[in-house]
């Protein structure tokens, strides 16, 4: 499963743009595979993006940070609220594949319909 990252922004994100997105808690860029695998999710343009396609990430100390080089304008949204309308705002996602090592206890235990990948 991975770790999805959600924020809000404060401007239009246009080409060579930067968003930091914080670890969740008890994470670092130790967790994460680096070399592709991650989506972002603008709510506003209600699509999906590529890591190393639309966007490159920059894995920090204490944040990772998104380059968006997509020529598409990712316009500003002050009113988005969250899918399960909790109420909760954000306006971009941000889905980081965990590295998962044979040290890694895999919670919960894995069943028929769940995938896993090693590398």
């Amino acid at each position: 499963m991975p770790d999805v990252i959600r924020r809000r922004y404060g401007a239009p994100v246009t080409t060579g743009s930067t968003l930091t997105f914080p670890y969740p808690a008890g994470r670092s860029s130790n967790d994460y595979r680096q070399d592709g695998g991650a989506y972002f999710f603008p709510r506003s343009l209600q699509n999906r993006y590529t890591q190393n396609v639309d966007f490159t990430l920059a894995f920090g100390e204490g944040q990772v940070t998104l380059t968006w080089n997509n020529p598409i304008t990712i316009p500003f949204d002050l009113n988005t609220v969250d899918s399960n309308n909790s109420g909760a705002r954000w306006e971009v996602a941000l889905e980081l594949p965990l590295y998962i090592d044979a040290a890694t206890q895999l919670w919960p235990p894995a069943d028929g319909g769940d995938t896993y990948v090693f590398t």
